[in-house]
Formats: structure tokens, sequence, C-alpha cells
């Protein structure tokens, strides 16, 4: 009978946890025809090549050896939400794994201290994407891993609190090879943090540093010194979302990033008493190097359209932004453009006026009514009746022209484009001999 701890380190491996999930082949009802291969026969040809593995408490490897017969094409691995802790599991499964490109550790509570022995062997050399995710881990030990994987190239250390990184003038890189770093939720309030990153991943090529506490984007660092274009220099996307910027210096002090080509910047305090067209228009006037602004492509003609923009906004302005004589040298001293309302007219005042009964008087008209109604109208002023009505509009404006009849009852007058002072005639139709015969029997 084996033994109740044994059971229980085997119902927390990862080989046990595999054969569960990708080896126990279902009941399936012998009349359904299945097309294609599925994972139970993938996994026991040796042909997976994504595992998915998260919260199932699993904190040990199981047999190494027929792991390794199941798993020896897997090219990702996410184990996310687990229990691992010791970095000998770690080691093991790279060991069992030598074709993997992409390993998801996050949240897992690792160890924060690596033994001096620990080594990948050269089986980590195909790795590119790393998460550590809500790990935890001091940047020391960080960078002790990092130092064994010379391939990677995205690093996910989102959920990590860095909150505390005090002395930011070690300038030790963490890893020359990393392109693309996470930092979202980080808790990073300082600038400094930002540039003491910055610093350790110099080949940075993409930055996500979204839900972060940052308030200020500084000139330079406040503790060293280092100015913002003295580092980054690879740098061409920038993910700001959801910090807590309140003030244009900030974006401002972007441009001192001149291979900056992205940025995304949405949610943040500074944009709560703009319009999206003003923040627009502001955010491309201040930085000229940048190509797409929260996910959009800037052409020519919108950033040309934004500079103008942004001379005319702070030209009545006695603090002009940094920015603004270079614009002026390139646009010239640009005028306030007059503001047109073009808010649709509800009234307009007009002249009704019906000469066969000596009828003319100035009255007040709705624009959304129609021309029936307003014959309506005329009818009881001029005693003219619908039947009989001639209703023309003249506008004295366009006087070469004359009245115009208005033939269609159910036409808007907005349509027609009335302005203050237009005229409406009021006549009566002339009738054919045989339809005045007719009217005077009727009447």
């Amino acid at each position: 009978m084996p033994d109740e701890n044994e059971t229980q380190i085997e119902d927390n491996s990862l080989l046990y946890h595999l054969e569960k999930k990708y080896l126990c082949e279902p009941e399936i009802e012998p009349c359904i025809n299945i097309f294609g291969i599925s994972p139970c026969q993938l996994a026991n040809e040796g042909g997976l090549e994504f595992l998915v593995l998260n919260h199932m408490g699993i904190s040990t490897i199981g047999d190494i050896s027929k792991l390794s017969t199941l798993v020896r094409h897997v090219v990702e691995l996410d184990l996310a939400w687990n229990d691992i802790f010791s970095w000998a599991v770690t080691e093991t499964i790279f060991y069992c794994l030598p074709s993997l490109k992409r390993l998801n550790l996050s949240h897992n509570p690792l160890a924060d201290t690596i033994v001096d022995g620990f080594s990948l062997r050269g089986s980590a050399t195909n790795l590119r994407a790393l998460s550590l995710n809500g790990v935890n881990l001091s940047l020391s030990t960080i960078q002790k891993f990092v130092s064994k994987l010379p391939s990677l190239d995205e690093l996910h250390l989102s959920e990590n609190d860095f909150s505390s990184i005090e002395d930011v003038s070690d300038t030790t890189p963490i890893s020359t090879s990393v392109s693309i770093l996470h930092l979202n939720a980080a808790g990073i309030q300082k600038w400094s943090t930002f540039l003491y990153f910055l610093r350790r991943f110099p080949n940075l090529v993409r930055l996500f540093a979204a839900e972060n506490e940052l308030e200020t984007i500084e000139e330079k660092c406040p503790a060293t010194g280092v100015q913002n274009h003295e580092v980054a220099s690879c740098l061409r996307f920038l993910s700001l979302n959801n910090c807590q910027i309140s003030d244009w210096r900030s974006i401002e002090n972007l441009a001192h990033f001149t291979s900056l080509e992205e940025l995304r910047v949405m949610h943040v305090p500074l944009f709560n008493e703009y319009s999206e067209e003003e923040r627009y228009h502001l955010i491309v006037g201040r930085l000229r190097s940048i190509k797409l602004l929260n996910g959009s492509s800037i052409s020519n003609f919108q950033r040309e359209e934004s500079e103008r923009f942004f001379i005319r906004y702070y030209l009545n302005h006695t603090e002009k932004p940094r920015a603004y004589p270079e614009l002026v040298g390139v646009h010239g001293q640009l005028e306030q453009l007059v503001k047109v309302d073009l808010t649709p007219r509800k009234h307009a005042d007009v002249i009704l006026e019906c000469k066969e009964t000596n009828y003319r008087v100035k009255i007040r008209i709705k624009l959304n009514k129609t021309v029936l109604e307003l014959m309506k109208f005329a009818e009881q002023a001029t005693g003219i009746s619908l039947p009989r009505m001639r209703l023309l509009y003249f506008d004295p404006s366009l006087s070469e022209f004359g009245p115009t009849e208005l033939r269609f009852p159910n036409q808007v007058l907005r349509t027609l484009h009335i302005e203050d002072g237009d005229e409406f005639y009021v006549q009566s139709k002339l009738l054919l001999p045989n339809q005045a015969i007719l009217h005077k029997q009727v009447s």
C-alpha cells in the first residue's frame, strides 16, 4: 500500500497534472467521428507543443524520465498560479523541455534566494519570453535567473511591488537581450525608478508601464542627475495608460526620448478637463517624433493640423509651452480662427404679404414646421382657402431670380435656408373656366 505522503507528492507534480489533463481520454460515443488529433494522442506521441496548467497546486516535477518523453517538443508552458517554491523545479523544467520558448511562472511563491549551484546547463537557450508577474522577487534574484537566459527577448514583471527601490545608482545590466519589458501595476511612483529600470535593461525597445502611481515625468533623474536622453536610446514604444500624470510638463519631457515613436497615454488625470480633440492635438504638438498615439497612426496631414491647432491654442497664453517657438518657426505666427456658430436656427423673422387682401405683416416662424402648416396660418390671416392658395417664397439676396412657388406641402421650412427678412407671398390660384363653375356650384 503506497505511503500517503508519497501519494500527496505525486498529486502535486507537474507530471501528474499533465497526464490527468492531456492523457486521460474522455469517453466518446463510438458513433461520433472525430477529425484531427486530440491532445491526448499528441501527448502519447510526444507531440504536444502548448501546455496550460494553471491553479493546480503544482509544486514538484514527478518522474523526470517519463516527463521528458512527453514534453520534448513543448514550446510554451503556462504554470501560473501554482505552488512552485524551489528553483530546483525550474532547473528540471528546462532540462525536460529543451524546445521551450515561452514560460509563465507568474504568481508562484518562488524562493527569493537562488543557490550558487543553480544552472540551466545550456538548456534554456531557446527561451524568448518569461513571465514573472506577481512573484515579488528581489531584482538581484531576477538578475541571477535572467542571466541564465541568453536569448530572452520579452520579460513580464507586472504586479510586483517595486515601490521600495531607493538606491537607483546601480547600473549593472539585468539583461542586455531583453527588448520588451512589462512593468504594469508595479507600484512605481517615482520617475527615478523608471529610469533605473531603463538603465538596467539598456536595450529596451518597448516598455509597458501602465497602472502605476506615477504623477510626474522629470527631465532627469532627481537622485543621480542622469538625463532622460542619456538612457533608453533604443526605446520606441511606451505605455503609461492609467497612471496619475497631472501636468503637461511631464508629457513634454518625453520628447527627450528621441527614438520614441509610439505612445499610449489614456485615462490620466491631466486629460479630465480636455476634449478628445484637444488631448490629441496638444500631445502631438508637443511630441514631434511620435508616429502612433494610442494605437492610431499620425499622418503628415494630421501632424500639421495638430501643430497649427497647438499654436492657435496657446496664442494668447502668457506662458508658452516648450514646443511653441519651434512650431511657430515651422508654421509662422497664426491668427485665431473665427468661431462660426453652426447650430441650426429654430426661428426666422419674415414678411407675409397678400396684395389681394392688403395684408402685410412681419411674423416669426418656426423652421421645423412644414409648408402646409405655414399655408394654414396664411389661410386664417388672408381668408384665401387652401385649395385656392399659392404660396411663394422670395429671398431678397437672390432678387434676380424672383419668387419661387412652394409646391411641396410636406417640405420642412428649414430646408429653404430661410434668413431674417425673407418674404412669403400669398396669391389666389387662377381657375380654369370649368374649375370656376365647379367651385361656384360647390360654394
